[in-house]
């Protein structure tokens, strides 16, 4: 796998869990995981949203409908 320096800056507070919690040397392969896994996990919560619009499309669109009466045009002065 290729991969590419960068930098980031961190709260002290994460620094010293992150120095305390993961051995030199493994750190940077951790917040590779890390970041893979919450991307991943954000990426699967947008496509499940996305499929329960589509799935309820239709219904939807029906009670909007019986709804439609009940709006007004213009909000009375």
């Amino acid at each position: 796998m290729q991969t590419q320096r960068i930098n980031i800056t961190l709260p002290q507070k994460v620094l010293k869990l992150l120095r305390s919690s993961i051995p030199e040397g493994q750190r940077s392969r951790f917040i590779s995981r890390i970041i893979e896994e919450k991307l991943e996990g954000e990426e699967k919560i947008k496509m499940s949203l996305e499929e329960s619009l589509k799935a309820n499309y239709e219904f939807d669109k029906k009670i909007a409908e019986e709804w439609k009466s009940t709006e007004l045009d213009v909000w009375p002065d």
